[in-house]
């Protein structure tokens, strides 16, 4: 269990740090890779979460300023691309209304 967690706090760290980097290089467009899903096996959904979540925080604690930073684009393994479908539909319905979609 210590290293499932542990795991995630350094992918949640890694996706921050992605971020932060780009946008203080004036990056407008980042591309993070879904690390961990093909040779180290770790959990998809779990993987998508903290990718998405990151993102999140990262949009949040940016929104008022003129971020250079447009796209972030999340990197695929594809065998784990349904359950990144899944995590997206989810996550778009939390930001619109259904029914665009």
């Amino acid at each position: 269990m210590y290293l499932y967690i542990r795991y995630v706090q350094v992918l949640r760290h890694f996706i921050k740090n992605v971020l932060e980097a780009a946008q203080k290089r004036n990056l407008k467009t980042v591309a993070i890779p879904a690390v961990g899903t093909g040779a180290l096996n770790f959990p998809a959904d779990v993987v998508a979460r903290c990718m998405f979540n990151e993102c999140d925080k990262f949009s949040a604690r940016h929104s008022q300023s003129r971020a250079a930073l447009s796209e972030v684009r999340l990197v695929v393994y594809e065998k784990d691309q349904p359950t990144f479908d899944v995590r997206f539909t989810a996550w778009l319905y939390r930001y619109f209304d259904r029914e665009q979609y």
